[in-house]
């Protein structure tokens, strides 16, 4: 029986999804690649070759946070991509091109060299898309926003596996573009940024269907994106097999009963993707994403709370007070060593909402039912 199979890739930094669909094609959602010089340093880049992967049914730019494009312009270069999926937020060339100028001036200002990287790469992946367009080596460019169908084409009612966007909404988009043109004065000087998490306001989601199983992949998506999701879409359709945890597991990735939905028919087998210099996950969303799920697992247990596993039993053999001082000691540890450990989830799904994992590279398991 063909399988869906959702390999999910990070070091403590970034977010790459590889998915091997059951109709034999595969496709790609967000990127991250330590160096732009270094195509040995993009782990969805390596995997696909490892795999022999020639073509892609298609590439998702969730949102624009570097953690989630930085690196996709390899992907571009090196394979055939049929769809692009971008976040909804610019649906005319004038506001592509004032998302750009923005990245562009606040690096300038600010002087960081990274951040003038980060604004070039995400210009030359969009500006690759459109090259690509035009000589007919990408089909269509859909945007992501509301609830669409995106694959495959022609959508129809009887298909055994599709994928849709189900976040973000139009209406989010929209008050993101308002708060960005805050961002210039009359004379398209910057005069404000964008809060940290601003981006994520547009981060879409995505909902993958094959049988009867569902997986559900979260991007970014922070409470308000959820809370316009919950409006638009049935909650049935929530009920999911498979969940990759939104915004790295922070609690502002979730409302109070989003978890709930998505393990209202049974539990979900779900995955973390740790970004260490933020400190995320947090082990309060951690405690609570455990409670509805079947399997917990992360890209990274070297950049999870220990004490959320539940085979982390080193504490037990300390008092108190040398147990405070080693936990300080072991979170700034975490908080400051290089990424360079990549791990790797693969959940194997089968048509009727089965599912097996494996764990490879720095990934673990943080909390299994019995």
């Amino acid at each position: 029986m063909p399988e869906l199979v959702v390999h999910v890739i990070n070091a403590g930094i970034g977010e790459s999804i590889v998915l091997q669909l059951p109709t034999g094609g595969w496709g790609v959602v967000d990127c991250y690649a330590s160096s732009l010089d270094d195509p040995a340093s993009n782990p969805a880049l390596c995997f696909l070759n490892e795999n022999n992967v020639k073509e892609l049914e298609f590439l998702c730019l969730t949102h624009p946070h570097e953690d989630h494009y930085r690196g996709m312009s390899q992907i571009l270069e090196r394979f055939k991509v049929r769809y692009f999926w971008q976040f909804g937020a610019f649906t005319v060339q004038y506001l592509r091109n004032v998302l750009l100028r923005y990245f562009v001036l606040v690096a300038q200002r600010d002087k960081d060299r990274v951040h003038t990287e980060n604004a070039i790469e995400l210009t030359r992946v969009l500006e690759a898309v459109q090259q690509k367009v035009k000589k007919g080596d990408i089909e269509k460019v859909m945007l992501l926003n509301d609830y669409k169908p995106l694959y495959p084409l022609p959508v129809r009612l009887d298909r055994e596996f599709d994928i849709s966007s189900i976040a973000p909404s139009s209406d989010m988009c929209r008050e993101y573009e308002s708060n960005l043109g805050k961002c210039f004065g009359p004379d398209g000087k910057i005069v404000g940024s964008l809060r940290p998490r601003g981006h994520n306001m547009v981060s879409a989601a995505l909902l993958i269907r094959y049988g009867a199983t569902r997986v559900i992949l979260c991007g970014d998506v922070e409470a308000k994106g959820w809370g316009h999701t919950l409006q638009q879409v049935s909650h049935e359709l929530l009920s999911a097999h498979g969940v990759k945890v939104a915004h790295h597991g922070s609690t502002t990735g979730y409302t109070k009963d989003l978890w709930g939905l998505f393990s209202i028919d049974q539990k979900p087998h779900a995955v973390v993707t740790p970004f260490r210099r933020f400190r995320l996950p947090k082990k309060e969303a951690l405690d609570h994403i455990k409670l509805h799920t079947s399997v917990l697992l992360t890209t990274c247990r070297s950049a999870t709370p220990p004490e959320v596993f539940d085979d982390f039993d080193l504490w037990q053999t300390y008092p108190i007070t040398v147990e405070k001082v080693l936990r300080s000691a072991f979170r700034s540890f975490r908080a400051d060593r290089p990424s360079s450990e990549v791990g790797r989830c693969a959940l194997v799904f089968d048509r009727k909402g089965g599912c097996s994992y494996t764990c490879s590279g720095g990934a673990g398991v943080i909390a299994a039912a019995a």
